[in-house]
């Protein structure tokens, strides 16, 4: 989009120098260029290439305003001047139905010509003349006179798209009503386009990612509870260390005795009720072959 072309456009109808001046603010705004050279692509064009005084930011409020009424110009000569009857445009997207080829050619030349002289514009290199029966493409599909389908760059983006969204769902990193809301402009379009097929691939897609997250989780959770088992462990040597050097000490204090036989076994229940079982471990539970005592676990 040339800016003085734009400017030239704006100025035939808006009347309020103010406005004019703030409207030549934002289009000749020097803080980033946004232009590329004819022909030139933004993967193949370095960045100190880049030019200011064509192009608009994508994304900015007054861009799409202002493309639509650079093109209205092409809209009125192909409407009035040319007399289209089937003139058809979604921003840089144009379908033009006529009756016969040489027409279309001759149509063709004259809107080439009208933008390269009036607006500074090249025909995109994947503009034809085709018959109507091999389908028309337009804002991502293909029409026929009896359906519509996908084209195929649609489709591989939607499954792009629905594989990002459905992942950041499954992981919990989208709401609920987040996902339904980005999925809505999908189910629309698909809503209108034969896509029974596309539908359960998507459906696939979206229970992969699900499953994904789930063993995720699941290994996660299995990697949690060995590090669970080993905390345990290390608080049930704690203990038992603790109950060995109780009954250690009290043997030696006390002796064999009534009361040193009570003081072991209430150290055998505090032990007991740690690790949470009824009694101890088969490694302690053997008692000594030699005096039979049952709290005596035979030396190691």
């Amino acid at each position: 989009m040339n800016h003085e072309k734009l400017l030239a456009i704006l100025e035939r109808r808006v009347k309020d120098p103010a406005m004019m001046a703030f409207i030549r603010g934002v289009v000749n705004s020097r803080a980033e260029p946004f232009g590329l050279p004819r022909w030139r692509t933004p993967q193949d064009t370095p960045p100190e290439e880049w030019l200011y005084e064509v192009g608009m930011p994508i994304g900015n409020l007054t861009s799409q305003l202002f493309a639509n009424i650079y093109l209205n110009e092409l809209d009125q000569y192909c409407k009035h001047r040319l007399k289209i009857h089937y003139y058809i445009r979604y921003m840089d997207d144009v379908i033009i139905l006529g009756q016969d080829k040489e027409t279309l050619h001759r149509w063709k030349a004259a809107v080439e010509t009208f933008l390269r002289e009036e607006l500074a514009l090249d025909l995109n290199s994947k503009t034809s003349i085709r018959p109507v029966r091999q389908g028309v493409e337009f804002v991502g599909v293909r029409i026929w006179p009896t359906h519509m389908k996908l084209r195929k760059s649609t489709v591989r983006r939607i499954k792009r798209e629905v594989r990002k969204i459905s992942a950041l769902y499954a992981a919990g990193d989208m709401t609920r009503q987040d996902f339904y809301r980005r999925i809505a402009s999908i189910r629309g379009l698909l809503k209108h386009t034969e896509s029974a097929s596309l539908r359960w691939r998507l459906n696939e897609i979206y229970r992969a990612e699900l499953e994904k997250a789930k063993q995720k989780q699941l290994r996660e959770r299995h990697s949690m509870s060995h590090l669970q088992i080993i905390a345990e462990l290390e608080t049930v040597t704690e203990m038992q260390a603790r109950v060995i050097k109780i009954m250690a000490t009290r043997l030696a204090e006390l002796g064999d005795t009534v009361t040193g036989r009570d003081e072991i076994a209430q150290a055998d229940k505090a032990y007991r009720d740690a690790i949470g079982g009824d009694e101890w471990p088969d490694w302690a539970e053997q008692g000594g072959e030699d005096d039979g005592e049952p709290y005596h676990t035979g030396g190691a």
